[in-house]
């Protein structure tokens, strides 16, 4: 199981309260994704599509106002917010999104992998030295 890193004070930063909370949920929800499968904070399009389910949320809360007309979002225009308010940025070369300074918090896919062999590898020896510790008696 993974984690994200997020400091405790992140919502004080202005692009939270202009992001609303269904622009806040797709963030967080973002993070997770990219972090999970090692993605950089690159998320394609066809995934930010589905990574939340906006269907029965009526936003009221948009660009920092509430609003009238509790419209449906459609699949991207939270996305598209994200990118409009400077918390996701569109990919320069292939369809979706990368998320903003995402490494400055959270480690880099390389760094997960190098921490997963080193891992690995300890528990191969621990398993190694215990098999021959029981051997030897």
């Amino acid at each position: 199981m993974g984690w994200v890193r997020l400091e405790d004070d992140f919502y004080d930063n202005a692009k939270f309260a202009d992001a609303g909370p269904l622009g806040m949920s797709l963030w967080i929800v973002g993070l997770a994704w990219s972090n999970r499968n090692l993605s950089d904070g690159y998320i394609p399009e066809s995934v930010a599509r589905r990574l939340v389910d906006w269907k029965g949320t009526h936003w009221r809360a948009w660009e920092g106002e509430l609003v009238g007309g509790c419209e449906e979002p459609e699949d991207l225009d939270v996305a598209e917010h994200l990118v409009k308010i400077g918390l996701w940025e569109l990919h320069p070369e292939k369809p979706g999104y990368v998320i903003h300074d995402y490494h400055e918090y959270q480690p880099t896919a390389a760094t997960v992998k190098a921490a997963r062999e080193k891992n690995a590898e300890r528990m191969r020896e621990w398993r190694e030295a215990r098999k021959n510790k029981g051997d030897a008696a």
